[in-house]
Order: structure tokens, then C-alpha cells, then sequence
């Protein structure tokens, strides 16, 4: 599995909250992360961005994001397909196999878990639980703390002028801190349209490093309780010498998505889930 192997961060600003987040803390938090943005160019931008895709606040208050999330990999790379619950506030998810319901897995904000009766899961939880959430709400993400935010210039895709926003993450934060975004950041309308990346994951790089820069191009977009995601992506390889994409590697698409009531059995550690600690 060489695409969409992303890092799993978990610096939410309140992980220890179990329960669906009051007002009070919603406020104080996207309060603190717009301050905390506005203080550099590379912020400010971002925030923005935020803003377009329908606001932070809604980002956290609107209850438990459902996605199923559908990945191809092109020339016989892996296929995976779940149905995923994720508490946007502390950043838990738990995911059901498509066609193999009874094949769970999740991330408890401490540890990654999986139910796997027949031991015929082919993925390792503790990178995937949260790695499509991570490109799906893309913009918001990086409200988070230890993530740092430069502006390197901008860049013209497909006839549209770009500001390029970089993030990259504080020593030891996450499974892969070497990891890195540059975010195609639309100058008029401050949607996020594009990323670039490299994936430093820890089981894949033990000794350090990380692959070649990818780049993914977002599709389409779908208003779900105010909040602007997209409705697929392509992933592609790319050239740093020509600044060009490459070969095609994988697309995902994403359907029947929703905010749900706020609901914690859904995402809790099952009973019979057992911790996954590998990498």
C-alpha cells in the first residue's frame, strides 16, 4: 500500500473529552485557533480557507461525521472500502468492512483497535483508522495545535492561481512527524483544491525517511450541514523537476455522507476489539 498511507496526528485540542463537546468549548476552541492562525500570513489564508468550506465551529458542533469512503488503488493495488464513523472534536473513528461487517477497527484516541474473528483483516488499524479522515477534512485539520504554517509562494494549476501553504508538524507529534502537506489554497474563493505530500509513517520508515512527493487533485464538492467536502480525489505521482503530475496511482470516492446525532457507542473500543500496538 504505497498511496493514501497517511499520517495518524493526534493533537486534538481536547482528546481527553469523551462526550459530545458543549458550546463553551467549541467557542473557546476554534477562539484559540483563529488567534493562534492570524498570526502568520500562512494562518490567516488557512483560516480563511476554513471559513469557505463552511467554518470551524460547524466543523466540530455538528455531531459525528459517516462517510463510506471507497479507495482503488490503479494497477492492482490494494481496494478498501469501509464504512467510518469519526468524532471530529477528539479525532476517534471506527470503521466497518464493507461486505465484512463483522470486520471492525478503530482509533480510541489512545490506541487503534480492531475486531477480527477470522484474523482476515488485510490492513493495519493503526495507520488507516484515521488517514481518510485526515484528507477528507482537509482544511480543518490544521487547526490543531503543533502543526507549523509557512507561506511558500504561490503556484498557477490548470489555469487557476494558487497560495501554496506548507504544514509540517513539532518533534514527535503523531506516527509520522516528518510528514508534509503543501495545500493548493484557491486565491479567490479560498477552497482547497489540491495537495501535495509525503508519507514518513513510522512502519514504513523505521530507520526514518519518507516516499516521494505525491500530489492529489479534489473533485466535486457536497454541502453536508453547511460544511463543504468533496466527492472524490485522484492521486497522482510528482515530478519535482518538471512540477508536473505523473502517473495516475489511486482514486477515492466519497458517498453517503453525513453528520450524525452524537451517538458514543458508535465510536467507542468495542468489548471484544483487541489493542493493535504495531506499526
Amino acid at each position: 500500500m504505497r498511496f493514501l498511507l497517511l499520517v495518524m496526528i493526534w493533537i486534538s485540542f481536547s482528546s481527553a473529552y469523551s462526550k459530545q463537546p458543549e458550546a463553551s468549548w467549541i467557542t473557546s476552541r476554534v477562539t484559540e485557533a483563529e488567534a493562534r492562525l492570524d498570526k502568520t500570513k500562512a494562518g490567516k489564508i488557512l483560516s480563511q480557507s476554513m471559513k469557505a468550506h463552511g467554518g470551524l465551529d460547524r466543523w466540530y458542533s455538528s455531531g459525528l461525521l459517516s462517510i463510506r469512503y471507497n479507495y482503488k488503488g490503479d494497477s492492482g493495488k490494494p481496494h478498501f472500502d469501509t464504512a467510518q464513523i469519526v468524532d471530529t472534536w477528539s479525532a476517534r473513528a471506527s470503521h466497518k468492512v464493507t461486505g465484512s461487517p463483522e470486520l471492525r477497527f478503530g482509533w480510541d484516541g489512545t490506541n487503534a483497535w480492531k475486531v477480527d474473528p477470522k484474523k482476515s483483516l488485510k490492513i493495519n488499524p493503526r495507520f488507516w483508522s484515521l488517514t481518510p479522515y485526515y484528507f477528507v477534512g482537509i482544511t480543518f485539520v490544521f487547526a490543531d495545535k503543533g502543526i507549523n504554517l509557512t507561506l511558500e509562494g504561490s503556484d498557477r494549476y490548470k489555469g487557476t492561481d494558487y497560495y501554496m501553504v506548507k504544514a509540517t508538524f513539532d518533534d514527535g507529534v503523531g506516527d509520522a512527524p516528518d510528514d508534509y502537506y503543501i495545500i493548493y489554497i484557491h486565491k479567490k474563493d479560498s477552497t482547497v483544491d489540491a495537495i501535495r505530500y509525503v508519507v514518513s509513517y513510522k512502519g514504513f520508515f523505521p530507520e526514518g525517511g519518507h516516499t516521494p512527493e505525491s500530489f492529489m487533485e479534489y473533485n466535486g464538492s457536497q454541502t453536508v450541514s453547511g460544511v463543504i467536502l468533496p466527492t472524490s480525489y485522484r492521486s497522482y505521482a510528482w515530478d519535482p523537476k518538471s512540477s508536473k503530475v505523473g502517473d495516475a496511482k489511486a482514486s477515492v470516492t466519497l458517498s453517503d455522507v453525513t453528520f450524525i446525532p452524537w451517538n458514543e457507542s458508535l465510536i467507542v473500543k468495542p468489548p471484544m476489539a483487541t489493542v493493535v500496538t504495531e506499526f
